[in-house]
């Protein structure tokens, strides 16, 4: 079978949760069918060069530009005049439709696989076969960001903004029939809008690491949160987690530290550290891992989410001790005090890692059974097999 996929930017190497989870369908369509990736990026020719090894064909065009500083808050002003939320008008490129309109002609394409709602506007199905690969449920991000948001004018925004996205999403899925969601709570959120659509529960997934046997060099008392940073989501969770929890931590634990490891973490962000000498903000670094590795616990503050979080899977992959909000590990296959530790409020949260950094016994009961529900659930592996029984069962 040809498969078309549009991809929302281009996925290699997948050193963030939209690229993993778009790299690894890709990967695992492409061992049985004929993959023709188009997507947003510039050209990089080693990056290139080692997805088209995998794929039948790539092609990237230039992403829209978006305004920064004062044209970025104009363009939003005027977006609330589009017919589109402005989120997805913003992604819009008559440069990339034109391109999907010359591979459609060109190419006996058999099926689509458009990645996230972003790109379905961008295309005709004209009777081919579509399916609609969504990351998380945009809307309900937008009215997570609505309930903590402090600013009126910003508050008010995003209410009007959630309003036209959720009415964008509930009329894509009716048109897609095909719908892949993260997470059961997903699925039930686009059935309860979209009863008639076929909606599958594709999980997010990770490279099951082989461990070091000889043991590993920990850093006492460490704690660590990875992520794109400049992804407000992410920039919410740490101020969160250091102006309210923090504090309360390090009143009980002498030596406290706090890594934030990710790109392009924002001023408010840089500014922790240079007030703190126990927080460190990496920005990029060529493998998080190397931080999860040497860190006692992985903390996941999150307030703002939907679909499911990666960097949860990949710390308990790496037999990690997880504590998280219920936000930030909605959707995953956990329970409270057997393979994670769930805390929503402040102090129960600092309550929790402060137990977890004392309670050796405690940590390694969180690493050992995090570790075993990755290898049976969230293996790319064992994903992979459901990925390619789902597309031959297609009508």
């Amino acid at each position: 079978m040809n498969i078309l996929f549009i991809g929302r930017e281009f996925p290699f190497p997948p050193d963030s949760g939209v690229k993993q989870r778009a790299w690894y369908v890709l990967e695992r369509l492409a061992r049985k069918h004929n993959v023709h990736l188009l997507c947003y990026g510039q050209e990089r020719d080693r990056q290139v060069r080692e997805v088209q090894s995998v794929l039948r064909s790539v092609d990237v065009v230039p992403p829209p530009a978006r305004g920064k500083g004062l044209g970025l808050y104009c363009a939003m002003l005027a977006g609330l005049f589009y017919p589109l939320p402005f989120s997805v008008q913003s992604r819009v490129s008559p440069e990339l439709r034109k391109k999907i309109d010359a591979l459609l002609a060109a190419q006996p394409i058999d099926m689509i696989v458009c990645d996230s709602l972003y790109q379905a506007v961008q295309f005709e199905e004209n009777g081919r076969k579509v399916i609609l690969n969504e990351h998380n449920i945009e809307s309900v991000i937008i009215k997570r960001y609505q309930q903590v948001e402090r600013n009126p004018w910003r508050k008010l925004y995003a209410a009007y903004e959630g309003w036209r996205m959720e009415r964008f999403e509930t009329r894509i899925w009716c048109r897609y029939k095909n719908v892949w969601v993260c997470s059961p709570v997903d699925r039930d959120e686009v059935l309860r809008r979209a009863p008639k659509s076929r909606v599958e529960v594709i999980p997010n997934g990770v490279r099951v690491p082989v461990l070091n046997k000889g043991g590993r060099d920990i850093v006492p008392k460490s704690l660590v949160y990875t992520g794109l940073i400049g992804w407000h989501p992410n920039e919410d969770a740490v101020l969160f987690f250091v102006r309210d929890i923090y504090p309360l931590i390090k009143q009980r634990v002498p030596g406290v530290k706090f890594w934030v490891v990710g790109k392009d973490p924002t001023e408010r962000i840089k500014r922790l550290a240079a007030q703190d000498g126990s927080i460190t903000v990496t920005g990029f670094v060529d493998d998080v891992r190397a931080y999860i590795e040497k860190a006692e616990v992985f903390v996941v503050p999150l307030r703002i989410g939907s679909g499911t979080r990666l960097k949860i899977l990949e710390a308990m992959a790496m037999k990690k001790a997880v504590i998280s909000t219920a936000v930030g590990c909605e959707g995953l296959a956990v329970r409270d005090q057997e393979n994670i530790c769930i805390a929503d409020d402040a102090l129960t949260f600092a309550r929790r890692v402060v137990e977890l950094l004392d309670d050796e016994k405690a940590r390694k009961r969180l690493e050992e059974n995090g570790r075993a529900l990755i290898e049976k659930e969230y293996s790319w592996d064992v994903i992979g097999d459901k990925i390619a029984a789902v597309v031959d069962e297609l009508p």
